[in-house]
């Protein structure tokens, strides 16, 4: 699972954005695909393309796929299927001011695991800014 973080946070737990950025999540119901790895690398472009709709100019993608996140570190080009949506991802992420890419462990995706999960209960797509879903409420560290 992939998820678009403002912080590195040095525990499992993920944090708030600092003063003055706000958060945005996703979840999207897409049962077409035969394999964790093209859900994830569909799942990293549908991140860039919401992060670049909603004016986010700085970036930092953050999943526990390693392949995926090899392929969006390499600068060659893959021509399968999720290497197609990896190119796309990286052609998007271009025009951030900076966008970097980090394997995380498991345990620190927990976040983005339990919205895919959520995601299985609804019919579309769910886009929610600023707010904390109820699903992740449990997981994420109070704004104070």
């Amino acid at each position: 699972m992939l998820i678009l973080r403002f912080l590195i946070p040095s525990s499992p737990r993920w944090q708030p954005p600092p003063e003055g950025r706000f958060m945005a999540t996703m979840r999207m119901k897409k049962p077409m695909f035969p394999d964790a790895y093209l859900a994830e690398s569909f799942a990293a472009l549908q991140v860039v393309i919401l992060a670049a709709d909603i004016g986010i100019n700085q970036i930092i993608l953050e999943g526990d796929a390693l392949q995926v996140v090899n392929d969006l570190l390499r600068d060659e080009e893959n021509w399968g299927q999720a290497g197609l949506i990896s190119m796309d991802t990286k052609a998007v992420s271009r025009n951030f001011q900076t966008c970097f890419v980090h394997h995380v462990n498991r345990a620190s995706n927990v976040i983005a695991h339990t919205l895919a999960k959520d995601a299985l209960t609804i019919d579309d797509v769910l886009v929610e800014l600023e707010d904390v879903p109820n699903c992740i409420g449990s997981l994420v560290d109070p704004i104070e």
